[in-house]
């Protein structure tokens, strides 16, 4: 070996610039998620105030409409419930008749 040995060799200054490359990925990476991210909110942005004048501009015949559909959905929520009420009574009548022998 050489005793007047000055610089870096081949192999340190190799993984100098991965470490660099590797910085630099993820930098990039970070920006451009951040940049989609951004774009993503602007674009929900403008398309729930376009949905909100739209909504605040239709006429009384769209909300005769949307109540009777909710109406609807109101009435298939409580023949779900008497049905699943119906079916929990029916659970806990076989319940009882089931017994466990013990010793």
């Amino acid at each position: 070996m050489r005793k007047n040995q000055a610089g870096f060799s081949v192999v340190e200054g190799l993984l100098v610039l991965i470490i660099i490359a590797i910085i630099g990925f993820i930098g990039w990476y970070v920006l451009k998620a951040k940049n989609k991210t951004t774009t993503s909110y602007n674009n929900t942005n403008s398309s729930t105030s376009a949905v909100a004048s739209k909504a605040t501009s239709s006429s009384a015949t769209d909300n005769t409409s949307l109540d009777k559909d909710l109406s609807d959905a109101n009435g298939s929520l409580t023949q779900g419930n008497q049905n699943l009420s119906s079916a929990d009574a029916s659970l806990n009548d076989q319940s009882r008749q089931v017994t466990v022998p013990t010793e």
